[in-house]
């Protein structure tokens, strides 16, 4: 058998007994112990013909198997993947013969371009690779290995300042938190008394913990609390004394001082009071973080209900013969309750009352949507069913939320008095009469708008007489409560109905939300409250 090529790496591993070993040049397999008992460091198998080598007169013959240090094959295999580029001279697709290995024939007449032949089988030339597995070589400096487009930097370690007029402190400090010092984990500043440390505190915005001692020469601890108590109110101190000086500690935890260790310092209970500190400053810079996050959408908030409130109607239109008044106060700093009263021609007045689902800005939102709906039909001198059908299949298109709203409006005729209304799921209206007891006028079966598409509305008529009123509102009027869960429901309501029949509308409504109020006992309201009289003269 011939020798192991002279660029093999030594053997790596002895060979089983009766392993059999395929020798490098062709010849009769070998036994254990050819080569000296090791097997090489590739797999080597029984040599065969047909397998890259030919039979001859002298056995077998073929190619000279690389060794594991001859990187041919791998350049080979990443240039059929497109990995790499050709070197100089190649072309796309095939790399430079390999050492020791026979030269390819040349393509027949009749094959394609661009096909090789090699051994008995025709390949074609390898595809090009997708972007994402070309060679790194061709990718620009500017996406290069390393660079990210979502990399963020990193924050600035925290930063201790240690005030301590022993020289030694500095050396212990460094060589017990060196680890964290060279990974960037903590910035040590150091000062031996109080002056010297008001001077790093001015020069260094990103000083966050002070560990100060209580004896120093020319401003002590204790002085340099109160200088930290008025200057920097964020910077957390811990203070070191001596063991037993009890005073001294309590009059520093009086003057704001985070923690205390004491003298000799064991750096260990050291370590785990750093610890804590800064874990207090980071919970605390959260706190402030989400203080100020909710005072900026607590203005939003009121900005947003100054809007809502600027949208709804302050002064109210009047007729010869009929007036009105409305009231609402949100239960949050946007509310979903909304009114309007508006002009119609031929001496007709439109009320409307609503209440949208849900609370805060996405109620608010859809109710500014609802408001301009009906008021955008209801000036079409259409009925008030009609408006309500086709507000409710215009709400019902493309409502992914699922909200919706309960809805009356109302059309009165000043020169008749007679009221034509709808009744989209809201509360019933009451007719208040003087002398007589109010009660509810007529439901309408309507459904809340916005829940089924196609649903025809019904509507129905009353006649007024000079002096009556018709007093509409939302359910947080009967549904306020008191601390004891108990309800003011629609008896007390109507109570107070009949206690101001005679009055104007605005001092109707006045008098519904004092009673609300004064039944509650400033409780925190849980729903919008809201009011409209519209009287009849």
């Amino acid at each position: 058998a011939d020798p192991l090529p002279e660029e093999c790496p030594a053997p790596a591993r002895p060979i089983r007994p009766g392993a059999a070993l395929g020798v490098a040049a062709g010849g009769p397999r070998a036994r254990d112990g050819a080569v000296g008992g090791v097997l090489p460091p590739f797999p080597v198998g029984p040599l065969r013909a047909g397998k890259g080598f030919r039979r001859t007169s002298k056995g077998l013959a073929g190619n000279r198997p690389r060794s594991s240090r001859d990187p041919s094959p791998v350049r080979d295999r990443l240039r059929a993947r497109g990995r790499l580029r050709p070197e100089p001279g190649e072309t796309a697709g095939e790399g430079p013969a390999p050492r020791g290995s026979r030269s390819t024939r040349p393509a027949p007449s009749g094959s394609a371009p661009g096909r090789r032949r090699e051994g008995r089988r025709e390949t074609a030339p390898a595809a090009p690779a997708p972007a994402a597995r070309r060679n790194r070589a061709e990718i620009g400096p500017e996406s290069g290995p390393g660079i990210c487009e979502n990399t963020r930097p990193m924050a600035p370690p925290p930063t201790i300042l240690v005030v301590d007029d022993e020289p030694d402190l500095e050396s212990l400090i460094r060589q017990r938190f060196r680890r964290k010092i060279r990974k960037g984990e903590l910035n040590f500043v150091f000062a031996h008394d109080g002056m010297e440390a008001l001077e790093a505190l001015s020069k260094n915005e990103d000083i966050e913990l002070i560990m100060t001692d209580i004896n120093m020469p020319r401003m002590d601890g204790l002085t340099l609390l109160n200088e930290l108590k008025n200057n920097k109110p964020r910077v957390r101190a811990v203070v070191v004394s001596a063991y037993g000086d009890m005073r001294n500690i309590r009059t520093a935890m009086n003057r704001g001082a985070f923690d205390f260790v004491t003298k000799p310092i064991d750096f260990s209970d050291l370590e785990l009071t750093i610890e804590k500190t800064l874990t207090h400053l980071e919970v605390m810079r959260d706190a402030l973080k989400h203080r100020n996050q909710l005072v900026a959408l607590h203005q939003e908030l009121r900005v947003a209900r100054n809007m809502q409130m600027s949208i709804l109607p302050q002064r109210f239109p009047k007729t010869a013969h009929c007036e009105a008044h409305a009231v609402m106060t949100p239960a949050q700093d946007v509310g979903g309750d909304f009114y309007d009263v508006f002009h119609l021609p031929d001496g007709r007045m439109g009320v409307v009352m609503a209440d949208v689902s849900g609370k805060g800005v996405p109620a608010a939102l859809f109710m500014m949507v609802s408001r301009t709906l009906v008021k955008g039909h209801a000036v079409s001198a259409l009925n008030p069913g009609e408006v309500l059908t086709r507000i409710n299949d215009l709400l019902s298109e493309d409502n992914e939320s699922a909200m919706f709203v309960t809805l009356l409006y109302g059309v009165v005729d000043s020169n008749d008095g007679t009221f034509t209304y709808a009744n989209a799921g809201h509360c019933a209206p009451y007719l208040v009469r003087p002398g007589a007891a109010p009660r509810e006028m007529p439901l309408t079966r309507g459904i809340a708008l916005g829940v089924a598409p196609g649903f025809e509305f019904a509507e129905d008529k009353a006649t007024l007489e000079p002096g009556d009123s018709v007093f509409l509102y939302t359910d947080g009027v009967p549904e306020a409560e008191r601390d004891d869960k108990v309800l003011f429901e629609n008896e007390r309501l109507e109570q107070a109905l009949s206690e101001v029949a005679e009055k104007t509308p605005e001092e109707i409504n006045n008098a519904v939300i004092a009673k609300v109020r004064e039944f509650t006992g400033g409780e925190h309201q849980s729903d919008d409250i809201t009011c409209l009289t519209l009287r009849y003269t």
